[in-house]
């Protein structure tokens, strides 16, 4: 409701705004070896973090999960934004105490989008707030970035991929290679390390580095691995007989 105003009121006084994503960084490593309880205590201590950098004038929301928006209707220029957002960074960086429990692991991913720069309407904003914030966790996480034009076919190219790599998963399209571990001593061979390449049917012999992080993020890693783990077993046993 609060978005839906700004976008109204940027339309009737031209007066701009900025729409912030941001997304704690390990949140689901809190969740999975501290308990949920444990993780809601987190969340609300980096909400309080959030409120206070933003002040009284500008919105916080959680979205779900760990993922928080910022509305920010009164920023007269690119800089000021600029500040709040290495603020908001700096802020989550810093050490969680929750429940005697240090946290120094977490901090925060920053994705920033400009009314009506950047778009006019509230599905699109947050499409693109939500793009810019993915690409501050591709640059290491722990930063902020701004939306751009290229994140748009970033993007699709993202989701071509994917469903490329759920193709190559059904087809079989990855192999491996052996990499011999040699005994200096007896000159023989002691074991190989598995690496695998994927056979793309237009792109050629990938390596890990080009489709392990979208198959991490994708959820599809488990059934790379198992694909690893029969392979590199068949060829053992061929290897022994």
């Amino acid at each position: 409701a609060k978005l839906k105003e700004a976008v109204i009121r940027q339309k009737q006084e031209d007066r701009p705004f900025a729409l912030m994503f941001i997304d704690l960084d390990r949140f689901k490593e809190v969740n999975d070896t501290l308990g949920h309880s444990f993780g809601d205590l987190l969340l609300l201590e980096a909400a309080q973090r959030l409120q206070r950098v933003a002040g009284n004038n500008n919105l916080v929301a959680r979205l779900g999960g760990d993922e928080f928006t910022a509305l920010f209707d009164q920023v007269s220029n690119i800089k000021e934004l600029e500040q709040f957002a290495e603020k908001i960074v700096q802020e989550l960086r810093k050490p969680f105490h929750v429940n005697g429990e240090e946290l120094n692991y977490i901090s925060g991913s920053v994705g920033i989008t400009l009314c009506p720069a950047d778009a006019a309407d509230i599905e699109t904003l947050l499409k693109h707030a939500d793009m810019a914030m993915y690409r501050a966790k591709e640059a290491g996480r722990n930063t902020y970035r701004f939306y751009t034009t290229e994140m748009n076919s970033h993007a699709l190219n993202r989701i071509r991929m994917e469903e490329e790599l759920r193709q190559a998963i059904k087809k079989q399209e990855f192999g491996l290679f052996y990499q011999p571990t040699l005994d200096l001593k007896s000159q023989t061979v002691e074991s190989v390390e598995a690496l695998i390449r994927w056979q793309h049917p237009t792109q050629g012999l990938l390596v890990p580095d080009e489709f392990i992080p979208l198959a991490e993020e994708s959820g599809l890693i488990n059934d790379i691995g198992m694909i690893v783990i029969e392979q590199a077993c068949r060829q053992l046993r061929q290897w022994r007989d």
